[in-house]
């Protein structure tokens, strides 16, 4: 299908974001190298619909909001990550998590629903290990749970699959030298 560019004049965006981090020693001594951190976003956005536009979808749908989300924007992200970081021995591990909510990824045109990106979790692995004196050996697994990348139009109720794929798992090695 063609592709349509179309700017909108405003959009409403109210949002709010929570932050929290916390070292674990404050907890137990035993967890003294561990640290974790919870971002989580919540977005309200609202955008009016062409009233063209809204003729044609209110065709199909006389009950139609006048409304919706603007496009590409999420209405929460949620980030957490949990770290271990131990300067004396060199280690470096982190665990990354990620979820966004479902986003409009395009706006049909002609009444035809709108099309979801839905939403998927991510997980990452970060490790750095210092060997020796200046070399550091590094490891990166991206993507762990590989979720599905799905676009979707949903009528009435119901989810029909436009596309789905996955982009696979990444892992990557390497070692740096450091001249410090």
């Amino acid at each position: 299908g063609e592709a349509y560019y179309d700017n909108i004049d405003h959009a409403k965006v109210l949002g709010i974001e929570f932050e929290v981090r916390k070292q674990l020693d404050e907890v137990m001594d035993i967890l003294s190298y561990f640290n974790v951190a919870a971002n989580l976003s919540l977005i309200n956005s609202v955008v009016d619909i062409p009233a063209n536009e809204l003729t044609l979808i209110r065709e199909l749908d006389p009950n139609a909001e006048s409304t919706r989300q603007l496009q590409g924007q999420s209405p929460y992200i949620l980030n957490l990550e949990l770290s271990y970081l131990n300067p004396s021995i060199g280690t470096n591990l982190s665990l990354f998590f990620n979820v966004f909510g479902d986003r409009i990824a395009e706006i049909s045109i002609g009444g035809t629903p709108d099309v979801f990106e839905r939403s998927k979790p991510t997980l990452d692995f970060i490790a750095s290990q210092r060997v020796f004196y200046n070399f550091n050996f590094k490891l990166s697994v991206k993507n762990i749970l590989d979720s599905s990348h799905k676009l979707t139009h949903e009528y009435k109720g119901t989810d029909y699959l436009r596309s789905e794929y996955k982009t696979g798992t990444s892992v990557s090695i390497g070692i740096d030298y450091s001249l410090n």
